[in-house]
């Protein structure tokens, strides 16, 4: 009789042990074979090591063993980086799901401007963003370029826009002195030429002469080219010669403006004034009045001339 041998299938990936009690059977994942199964095995190091290709403690997401015997916050979507696992936190504008959680943006735009965190220095800030306008002197890089100046100094007089009063003229600083009499805040303290004790007196070369005769010549004749001030503040006195109209005296009615007169008595009463204005450290514009009256005075008449020149 022929003798059949028993013959036993083919397990590729287990090996049966049967221990001396033949209740007890162990199943042993055989090494070139393993699988995803949260039993330690005899070949592996931890746990299903070898679904752990980087070491960061979680199991390939990828793997639908592991999918069945591990919870979602186990399970790694990329187990080639370590830093990337589901308690990773997420690190913005790397292009990688750090926390393997799709709802969590890798370019957020907390802000709300319309720029990514990748793209915006600030994402804090709806303000600040690359295509904002730069506003100089608030300390913030606006528009997200750094080689775009905060502060300035158009007119390059040492001072930024930021604290000069005029940084369009190099003439204005709150780093000046004063300059009297040049009409200008030079200090930037919104006083001109405070504390400017400017002294006008000289001889003021007058730009059109003034010129007057009337009664034969003998009453009247005037020929100026010249008019000389002397300034003692806040009296004044202006002079056209040692003739008419003599030496007119008055006083400052105003920072620069002055009102001088000279009354000459005698059967035709002369009155001449002047007033005007300094200007420009070495200006002077006005008005030269003559007044007359009296049974002398023939063909004479009121007259006035403006003066101007310098000095």
């Amino acid at each position: 009789m022929r003798r059949l041998s028993p013959r036993l299938p083919r397990l590729s990936a287990l090996a049966l042990l049967l221990s001396a009690c033949g209740s007890d059977v162990s199943v042993v994942q055989a090494p070139d074979d393993p699988a995803c199964d949260g039993v330690k095995q005899e070949d592996e190091e931890t746990v299903d090591s070898p679904f752990d290709a980087d070491g960061d403690g979680f199991f390939d997401g990828a793997n639908p063993d592991c999918q069945q015997v591990y919870a979602a916050t186990l399970l790694d979507c990329n187990d080639g980086e370590p830093t990337v696992n589901p308690a990773a936190a997420e690190a913005p504008c790397n292009g990688l799901d750090d926390d393997c959680d799709q709802s969590t943006l890798d370019a957020p735009d907390q802000d709300g401007d319309g720029w990514s965190a990748c793209e915006d220095c600030n994402d804090l800030s709806d303000a600040v963003h690359p295509n904002a306008g730069e506003v100089g002197c608030n300390g913030i890089d606006d528009d997200c370029d750094p080689l775009t100046d905060d502060v300035v100094d158009v007119d390059m007089d040492g001072e930024t826009s930021c604290t000069d009063c005029d940084d369009a003229d190099d003439r204005r600083s709150t780093h000046f002195d004063e300059d009297c009499g040049d009409k200008l805040d030079n200090d930037c303290d919104e006083v001109v030429d405070e504390d400017c004790a400017t002294d006008w007196t000289g001889v003021y070369f007058l730009e059109a002469p003034v010129s007057y005769s009337c009664a034969f010549g003998i009453g009247i004749n005037i020929n100026l080219s010249t008019l000389t001030v002397t300034d003692n503040n806040p009296l004044v006195y202006v002079s056209g010669g040692s003739g008419q109209p003599g030496t007119m005296t008055g006083s400052f009615t105003g920072e620069d403006t002055i009102s001088a007169q000279n009354v000459l008595s005698g059967s035709c009463t002369e009155t001449w004034s002047v007033d005007g204005a300094f200007s420009e450290g070495d200006y002077f514009e006005g008005t030269l009045y003559l007044t007359v009256s009296g049974s002398g005075c023939f063909d004479c008449t009121n007259q006035f001339w403006p003066v101007s020149g310098w000095r």
